[in-house]
């Protein structure tokens, strides 16, 4: 599926890439069973090729009006008001088209709170540096959750949000202590590394400097004196140019010059009165490297435990009906399948993006247990008997599916 999917898409100059993720989509919801029921994704193609055409118009006008000044305004002011509305319509799509057991899911968010969500939402967490973001994602949930339908049943959602709070305070002092254990790590292990760190820079400004100076002495042609030699000469010095070198330095002279400037080492106020050796650059020199990759390794790392603890949160705190869910992901489980995945793509070449695809699958549907006091199938035959089963009543005239969302 995955290769016949990227070879038309390509041929097609992207527009097979509709029918590509109804082909994925069915693949992986035939494949998801709960109570040996299978899940269902009943899209249309072309409606997925509607809404990803109108995303590509979108983008293309807005690319064109956005160097007019006020038009270009207007147009971001205007995309900020159908953002909400364009987010509900594929929530909506994606619910509309999923089944289990002949029964569709369906969504019913308001624009209203889909607005200040997604508009002023965002707009908050800035404001407040991040303090609102626990709160936020809180009302994403809950905006998400209760909206939902499978036929009539009504899903509800009962977290708490101190709950986010820790949540994200836990991923907070995650990344505050590695930062303070690998800088108290470093610095035992390389006491001296500040020094050294100012050995080079002072180093790299010197031998700068000495380029400068050289560069200038080569485009500045030296000044001839107007003045005979019979002008400037004295005793004294005719006394020294007959005695010596008159290039050698007097005692004069000779006083301001350093030990440092002799020996092209650094002032004693970088030494810090240590006796210090420039050290080798080369792991020095390396340290950006290092650093990135340990920074993107930490919230990597962080990442995988928000997905994990916040999925979690969600699922456990949702309800349909007399049942209930429970979700047992773990972050450090989450964080290897994330690593080895990426590893095996890179290696590879991209050829394992399939089995990261279904491992990834596995493990997050086997986390998952429905839990209730009744039978499963009591439920179905409710629904079924509330006639709406199949939905084909359901218009997707305005509903969309733009890619991502």
């Amino acid at each position: 599926i995955w290769i016949v999917n990227i070879a038309l898409t390509v041929l097609t100059l992207g527009i097979y890439s509709a029918w590509a993720k109804v082909r994925t989509s069915r693949y992986f919801y035939e494949h998801t069973l709960l109570d040996q029921g299978r899940f269902r994704y009943l899209a249309n193609p072309i409606a997925i090729l509607k809404g990803r055409a109108i995303a590509v118009a979108a983008f293309v006008l807005y690319s064109v009006l956005t160097g007019i000044p006020l038009i270009g305004l207007i147009v971001i002011l205007l995309l900020m008001v159908l953002t909400p509305w364009v987010i509900i319509r594929a929530i909506r799509f994606n619910a509309r088209v999923s089944a289990f057991r002949n029964i569709r899911f369906d969504f019913n968010g308001p624009l209203g709170e889909a607005v200040f969500l997604f508009v002023l939402g965002p707009l908050l967490a800035t404001l407040t540096l991040g303090i609102a973001t626990p709160w936020l994602t809180y009302r994403y949930h809950l905006f998400y959750v209760q909206h939902h339908t499978l036929g009539k049943a009504q899903f509800a959602f009962h977290a708490r949000l101190k709950d986010y709070y820790a949540t994200y305070a836990k991923a907070l002092l995650i990344v505050l202590g590695s930062l303070i254990t690998v800088a108290m790590l470093t610095y035992a292990a390389f006491p001296n590394i500040v020094q050294q760190g100012l050995l080079l820079v002072e180093t790299a400004r010197m031998e700068q400097s000495n380029d400068d100076d050289l560069a200038s002495e080569e485009e500045d042609p030296p000044v001839e004196s107007d003045a005979s030699p019979t002008d400037t000469a004295t005793p004294e010095s005719i006394d020294q140019v007959s005695e010596g070198n008159p290039f050698e330095p007097t005692p004069e002279t000779e006083a301001t010059v350093t030990a440092d400037d002799k020996t092209n080492e650094l002032p004693a106020d970088i030494l810090d009165d240590e006796d210090m050796e420039l050290p080798d650059s080369t792991w020095l020199t390396m340290m950006p490297v290092f650093v990135f990759a340990g920074l993107w390794l930490l919230f990597f790392t962080v990442g995988a435990y928000l997905k994990a603890t916040l999925a979690n949160l969600l699922w456990n705190n949702t309800t349909l009906g007399t049942f209930r869910f429970e979700s047992r992901l773990r972050w450090g489980k989450m964080l290897w399948i994330q690593l080895s995945n990426l590893v095996a793509i890179v290696v590879t070449l991209g050829l394992f993006i399939p089995w990261a695809k279904v491992r990834m699958a596995h493990y997050r549907a086997d986390s998952l247990t429905l839990m209730g006091t009744s039978g499963l199938d009591g439920f179905v035959a409710e629904r079924v008997a509330e006639g709406s089963a199949m939905g084909e009543e359901v218009s997707e005239v305005f509903d969309l599916d733009i890619g991502g969302v």
